[in-house]
């Protein structure tokens, strides 16, 4: 293992911990992750809100989060065709 490495840890409620972890571990992505794995990927997610109306990622744009729906909706466009809407709690999107 690296020496220097600090694990990054950002406070959360057990709730969304619950949350978290429920929702990366039923993705394939992450299939391959022991608990230990994803309970680390979990303690590193940042919580993030966006306000009604505003854009959380665009077509195009360099892929390199994923987010997780706490509460709310999100709706989906592509070639700025509406296509879905996001609106479980627990549902990941993003790359």
């Amino acid at each position: 293992p690296d020496e220097n490495y600090v694990k990054k840890v950002v406070p959360k409620s057990e709730h969304s911990k619950e949350l978290l972890l429920n929702a990366i571990k039923s993705n394939i992505f992450f299939s391959s992750c022991s608990e230990e794995d994803l309970l680390d990927l979990v303690d590193g997610f940042e919580m993030v809100e966006f306000s009604a109306q505003s854009d959380i990622i665009k077509q195009g744009d360099e892929g390199d989060k994923l987010y997780v729906i706490e509460r709310g909706t999100a709706d989906v466009y592509i070639n700025q065709n509406h296509v879905n809407v996001v609106n479980a709690s627990g549902c990941v999107f993003g790359e």
